[in-house]
């Protein structure tokens, strides 16, 4: 034998530590509610933030009427496509969390 106990153990812990992350991992993976979840409150945070950018720019004062229409037709735009995003997230989750009839296959 090449290697002490503690040096086995030392290394058989740290092999635990790497497959608990792992296996976290995965099943992090699997777990499509829990990753649309995730990506819906990501949409719905940038969504806010614009709304924010949109209220302290017309609120400040920052955007004059020349560019005001403009900028809020961007803003508006945006929004919409986060919102678009955000439905499209969620009926992929519900459709996740619905089980498939006997031998079918879902397609994420």
């Amino acid at each position: 034998m090449g290697q002490d106990s503690g040096a086995i153990r030392a290394e058989i812990a740290e092999t635990r530590r790497r497959l608990g992350a792992t296996v976290e991992a995965l099943a992090y993976k699997t777990n499509v509610r829990a990753r649309v979840g995730d990506s819906i409150a990501e949409k719905r945070d940038s969504l806010i933030a614009t709304k924010e950018t949109l209220v302290h720019a017309v609120t400040d004062g920052n955007v004059d009427s020349e560019h005001g229409g403009h900028f809020v037709k961007n803003a508006s735009g945006r929004a919409h496509e986060i919102l678009q995003a955000i439905r499209a997230a969620a009926h992929r989750r519900d459709d996740a969390a619905s089980p498939s009839p006997v031998g079918e296959e879902t397609i994420a």
